[in-house]
C-alpha cells in the first residue's frame, strides 16, 4: 500500500470513529418517549435486498400528516405492509419529517454508533501508539 493511500485510510477511520462517536451520543442523548404519535398510511411496500439466509427487507413508504401538512417518508424492515395500510409511528415535535416506529428507538442506534466509533479511534490510536514504540526500541548492540 503506497503511503498516500495509508494517510487516506487513516484520516477516513479517524474522521468516520469520531463521526460515529459524535452521532451516537447525540442519539443516545436524545429523548423520544414524548414524541407525539401519528397514524401513518403505506403508500408502497416493496421487496427490498435479500441475503444469503433467505430472509428480505422490504422498502416501505408512507405518508402521514401533522397540523394539516402532509409528510412522507420510508423505513426499511422485515415486515411487508399492504397499500392502504395504517401504521403507528412517532414524530419528533421540533421536526415532524424525523420519524420513529417506537418509542426509544434512537437508544440502540446510539449504541451502535458509540461502540463502532470507539472501535475505530482505539484502533487507530493504538496503531499509533504501537508504531510509535517500533521507531523508539533502542537497536541491539
Amino acid at each position: 500500500m503506497s503511503k498516500t493511500t495509508g494517510c487516506i485510510m487513516k484520516g477516513f477511520m479517524w474522521v468516520a470513529g469520531i463521526g460515529c462517536l459524535v452521532a451516537g451520543i447525540y442519539y443516545l442523548l436524545t429523548d423520544t418517549s414524548n414524541w407525539p404519535q401519528v397514524e401513518a398510511v403505506v403508500i408502497s411496500s416493496r421487496e427490498g435486498t435479500s441475503d444469503g439466509t433467505g430472509t428480505t427487507t422490504y422498502y416501505t413508504e408512507f405518508e402521514y400528516t401533522v397540523d394539516g401538512v402532509l409528510y412522507e417518508g420510508y423505513f426499511n424492515e422485515y415486515t411487508q405492509y399492504t397499500r392502504g395500510e395504517k401504521i403507528t409511528l412517532y414524530h419528533d415535535p421540533k421536526d415532524p419529517n424525523h420519524t420513529i416506529q417506537s418509542q426509544g428507538e434512537l437508544g440502540s442506534a446510539g449504541c451502535i454508533g458509540v461502540a463502532f466509533g470507539l472501535f475505530c479511534i482505539g484502533s487507530m490510536a493504538w496503531g499509533a501508539i504501537k508504531a510509535r514504540r517500533k521507531t523508539e526500541t533502542p537497536l541491539a548492540e
